[in-house]
């Protein structure tokens, strides 16, 4: 029987004691994947996000006040959170780290398996409504940028593979005990799918290594070699990011090499070079305007956008999950770690608490198990 369960057996399932978590993450991602899809461009939509916004801090407050259970260390983390949350949304003018918050508080006392349900649907739901959108002509099925794709009525076609990374990652993180051979042959169709009509590269290697890994670990994971490869990829994190800026930095040779690599990463070398160059890595951040090419990289985004602060803070959550993970013999947890740090490496949306179910896993992690979490 999972530990996790053992220790928590009197936290609530899918009663409606739990009722105002599922009802703050279907606001707020509903709110955030519309915000995202061509939709967004209609007033009414843009007031319906805001009252979504709303409606689900208030959920949010309901579900503080009636299951929250407040403890020294989660206090004073929380005040850590906050604190760095504020100061990098006054020097960077966007709330990400402050968001992580409100997603940490939703989840206390609440099964970690009832969460991710709850989380996968919250994106399920509005995906759904906007890709219907496209169907009847409300917005563009087709992407009319530089690339010939479809982005079933998002801005970006790109915002779709990250979903439904999103979904299957929260779908097998949920069935970590159980996960079957079957399940990563359907994902495997979907992850085809996706890639032939949103033309995600990107998605579509990173999720084919994702499955690679869990085929491994499913049949090979006790394998003392496994298990070494598994122990030196929880410094991932880090080690990205110093390959992020090591490639910014070298392509400023513009030697016919990296010239190549900059056309095969569809110019996001030239990206991270060039706002490198001209925003520098400062400890607080900088308010940038994301217009000087695609600066499609979660570390690059982190440091520059947020800074150093905010990047030490993402690579400790990190960390401690995948010390989580590897101490408890999570494998299938410690692999979906890996592929979002991989996917982080060409896209932000991975490492957004609205689209990272190892971030929500964490969060139930903190806020449920007392502490045990660090020293199982």
């Amino acid at each position: 029987m999972d530990a996790y369960y053992k220790v928590n057996h009197r936290l609530t399932g899918t009663s409606v004691k739990s009722i105002t978590s599922a009802l703050f993450l279907i606001c707020m991602n509903c709110s955030f994947v519309l915000q995202m899809s061509q939709l967004s461009n209609y007033t009414i939509i843009h007031i319906f996000n805001i009252g979504l916004t709303i409606l689900g801090i208030a959920f949010l407050f309901i579900h503080f006040l009636t299951r929250a259970t407040i403890t020294l260390k989660w206090f004073l983390g929380t005040i850590l959170l906050i604190i760095i949350g504020l100061v990098t949304y006054y020097k960077s003018g966007s709330p990400t780290i402050l968001k992580l918050i409100l997603f940490f508080y939703a989840v206390q006392n609440v099964y970690r398996k009832t969460i991710l349900k709850y989380f996968m649907f919250s994106l399920i739901i509005p995906e759904l409504i906007v890709i219907l959108s496209s169907f009847l002509g409300i917005t563009n099925i087709r992407y009319t940028g530089l690339k010939s794709a479809l982005c079933f009525g998002m801005i970006n076609p790109n915002t779709v593979p990250v979903i439904i990374f999103a979904i299957i990652v929260a779908y097998n993180l949920r069935h970590e005990d159980n996960l079957k051979f079957s399940d990563i042959v359907i994902e495997g169709i979907i992850t085809w799918l996706t890639f032939y009509f949103c033309r995600a590269r990107t998605a579509g290697l990173v999720l084919v290594a994702y499955y690679l890994m869990l085929i491994v670990i499913m049949w090979w994971g006790d394998k003392k070699l496994v298990g070494v490869f598994l122990w030196l990829l929880k410094f991932f994190f880090p080690v990205s990011a110093v390959i992020t800026i090591y490639l910014a930095i070298a392509f400023r040779s513009y030697t016919a090499f990296w010239l190549t690599v900059n056309n095969i990463t569809s110019g996001r070398l030239l990206a991270w070079s060039r706002y490198l160059k001209m925003y520098g890595v400062s400890v607080l951040g900088n308010n940038i305007e994301l217009n000087l090419g695609s600066l499609d990289n979660a570390y690059m985004q982190l440091l520059i956008k947020y800074g150093i602060i905010a990047f030490v803070t993402y690579a400790i959550m990190f960390y401690i999950t995948s010390n989580f993970a590897y101490k408890n013999h999570k494998r299938i947890l410690l692999v979906s770690i890996i592929a979002t740090e991989a996917y982080c490496i060409a896209e932000f949306g991975p490492l957004l608490i609205n689209f990272c179910p190892v971030l929500v896993y964490l969060a139930c992690l903190l806020s449920n198990e007392r502490g045990t979490m660090i020293t199982s």
